[in-house]
């Protein structure tokens, strides 16, 4: 599928979903080699400032990736993540339910490497604002970042994250291999729905 996308539709628009998507099927079979090659093809194509929020999604599926089959993260990597995530979307108010969804992944990671890391995140950046901010702009899928609460309060109990998000009353929960995933890593990798 991936050398028909890329060699038979000349001016394909959606290469850094094709990118992603494959990326993300290679990552789920067991071959990260194959997953973080293709990720890094699909950055290439979203670098321009139009392609930020997809830029953002293969990122967080490059850490993820990593993170997934025991590659250490430097805490300067999940940082710079952050401030791209705040500086670029969140302080623009721009699609908070997928900033808040980007933020959480960071976040998980950052907590897998160092719980310290988690701790100092939630003191530079106000996590709890953009999820209650992700929540009300997208109540119904909101059961996907509601497990990785669950997850995190797991990891980090102290902090008690999910008490003071505000949860809404109607939620679709995630089902299947994306709710294992969750609720086995915390982590929910960001695939597209569009074809190009």
């Amino acid at each position: 599928m991936l050398g028909e996308a890329i060699g038979d539709v000349p001016g394909l628009v959606g290469m850094p979903h094709i990118y992603n998507n494959t990326g993300l099927a290679y990552m789920m079979s067991a071959k990260p080699d194959h997953a973080l090659e293709l990720f890094d093809k699909g950055l290439e194509y979203a670098k321009s400032i139009d392609r930020q929020v997809q830029y953002l999604a293969i990122l967080c599926n490059k850490l993820i990736t990593k993170i997934y089959y025991g590659e250490h993260i430097d805490f300067s990597s999940i940082n710079n993540a952050f401030k791209q995530i705040y500086d670029g979307m969140v302080r623009n108010s721009q699609l908070p339910f997928i900033s808040a969804r980007y933020v959480m992944n960071l976040f998980v990671i950052a907590l897998k490497e160092n719980k310290d890391w988690g701790r100092e995140l939630m003191q530079q950046y106000d996590i709890i604002s953009l999820v209650n901010d992700g929540f009300a702009s997208n109540a119904l899928g909101s059961g996907q970042i509601i497990r990785q609460l669950d997850y995190i309060d797991q990891k980090l109990p102290e902090c008690s994250i999910k008490d003071q998000c505000t949860i809404p009353a109607l939620v679709i929960e995630p089902t299947g291999r994306r709710k294992e995933f969750i609720e086995e890593t915390g982590l929910n990798p960001f695939y597209f729905f569009t074809w190009l």
